[in-house]
């Protein structure tokens, strides 16, 4: 569900990268789903992770939704004409370069981004609706009609317990 959100406000704030990727046929899981699963410590060197960290127990998710809106969003001018394969080697080797300064721009850069709660319900009635007609769909398809069998069994045993 974060990823779908994710990718949902990426769309939203960052329309010139998500036109990029999507014309490379590239959604924005390929990447989100790292930062998510480990609340940025996949990118973020880990003695400057303290930071985010602080963001993410004070503001909860939507903390770390701006947090990797403002990073993307700083990351843009190294991401726009690349393929997929140089995108991806800058996203790896990323952590070896980030600095403190960066870190602070970043954190800068999120307090600025305001994320509508209704924008994230919106994301979320999606998600859940999508996944139900996931289900729905494939419960349908797997639903198959048996046809009532006569059974030629004889009469029910009798016996004493």
């Amino acid at each position: 569900m974060h990823m779908h959100i994710l990718a949902h406000l990426l769309e939203m704030y960052l329309p010139e990268l998500d036109a990029h990727l999507r014309k490379l046929g590239v959604c924005w899981d390929m990447f989100t789903s790292k930062l998510v699963l480990t609340l940025c410590s996949s990118y973020i060197p880990l003695e400057l992770l303290a930071y985010i960290y602080d963001v993410f127990f004070m503001d909860g998710w939507i903390g770390l939704y701006k947090i990797i809106i403002a990073f993307l969003g700083t990351q843009q001018k190294y991401l726009f004409g690349k393929d997929l394969c140089a995108i991806s080697e800058h996203l790896r080797n990323l952590k070896a370069t980030v600095t403190l300064q960066e870190i602070r721009t970043i954190l800068r850069k999120a307090v600025d981004i305001y994320i509508r709660r209704d924008a994230i319900e919106k994301s979320i009635d999606d998600f859940f609706r999508s996944e139900a007609e996931k289900l729905l769909s494939k419960s349908v398809l797997s639903l198959t009609i048996e046809p009532i069998r006569e059974t030629t069994a004889g009469p029910a045993p009798t016996g004493s317990c």
